[in-house]
């Protein structure tokens, strides 16, 4: 079970999208960390909005059971292809959340 600690934005840009037929490339370099024992954190995109799904989520996650302040190279990158042609907002954002439950994997549905 989860709770929302955050949820912002870090960064956004505004551009105009020219053509229906072709998808959004999307690439955000930066470190990431969690610091703080039973949370998790997430980075991911957004367009106009809401989060982009096709052809799948774009995101990376740290689940942290210990108190630990590595910071990390992390690349968030991959295509948004339900992207209509027109005014396009694309952002990364970050959420965090406290993990009531500590029986951690690694690998699954991220």
């Amino acid at each position: 079970k989860y709770s929302v600690l955050n949820n912002g934005e870090l960064r956004s840009l505004r551009f105009i999208k020219k053509q229906d037929s072709t998808g959004l490339r999307i690439l955000y370099s930066s470190n990431i960390r969690e610091a703080q024992s039973h949370k998790a954190s997430r980075w991911f995109f957004k367009i106009d909005g809401h989060e982009c799904t096709v052809p799948s989520k774009i995101d990376i996650r740290i689940h942290q059971q210990v108190r630990n302040n590595l910071h990390m190279p992390a690349v968030l990158l991959g295509t948004c292809t339900a992207t209509s042609q027109g005014p396009i907002k694309a952002g990364a954002h970050t959420i965090t959340v406290h993990i009531s439950s500590t029986d951690g994997s690694s690998g699954w549905q991220s």
